[in-house]
């Protein structure tokens, strides 16, 4: 391995002309881009996984569900820290149910884990510092590839790691490390909660560095 001043350089910018700059991957409405992490944030019980849950839905099918409007049908695999699968299974069935939709417009599109049986935590803060789980990024990235996956969307974000949400050092580590999982798929961080005494938007300091390694927050 060089050095350290051999492993960072700047780079000279070299104009391109803008036809061939290829556009920003936009796969709903412009919230969600390929390559980028986006998050939903608000306070807690007010139903941010039932949303995450029918834009999967929709994603999956192409329909627009809630009035934004889908490309195409996408490849989405929403991961539920907290329930387990029978609780997922029943959230799906309500929304096919209450938007008219065909369980067969979702094979192969949509694809269900809870983290109870399919645990992702990709880091830890110990008395050494905080650790990236480099085997469960590497794990995550051969999913998304071997399922061609177009949206990933990790619900609560609080699940997919054992570190303090308001240290922003650690958590600007884990969500930079999400974001490096595949860059032709979009990471969603679903149902970050934002504490009510958490300053003047509501969000805690770690929150604020999750913020800032999104492309989009809600």
């Amino acid at each position: 391995m060089g050095s350290p001043a051999s492993l960072i350089r700047a780079t000279p910018y070299v104009w391109r002309d803008p036809r061939q700059i290829p556009p920003r991957a936009w796969l709903y409405d412009r919230r969600l881009i390929r390559g980028f992490l986006s998050t939903t944030v608000a306070p807690g019980g007010i139903g941010k996984s039932s949303l995450e849950l029918v834009e999967a839905v929709a994603l999956a099918t192409g329909r627009p569900l809630l009035g934004v409007p889908v490309q195409a049908p996408l490849r989405v695999w929403y991961w539920c820290g907290e329930d387990p699968l029978e609780e997922i299974e029943r959230r799906v069935a309500a929304i096919l149910i209450r938007y008219n939709t065909d369980a067969r417009e979702l094979e192969g599109r949509l694809f269900l884990d809870p983290g109870r049986t399919s645990e992702i935590v990709i880091a830890q803060t110990t008395r050494a510092g905080t650790v990236l789980a480099q085997p469960v990024l590497d794990a995550l990235r051969a999913t998304v590839q071997a399922s061609a996956l177009d949206v990933v969307i990790l619900d609560p974000f609080i699940s997919t790691h054992r570190v303090p949400e308001n240290d922003n050092g650690a958590i600007d580590m884990v969500a930079k490390a999400l974001n490096r999982v595949d860059w032709h798929a979009h990471h969603h961080l679903g149902s970050s909660t934002a504490p009510s005494g958490g300053g003047p938007t509501g969000r805690s300091s770690g929150q604020g560095s999750a913020d800032r390694c999104c492309r989009w927050i809600a």
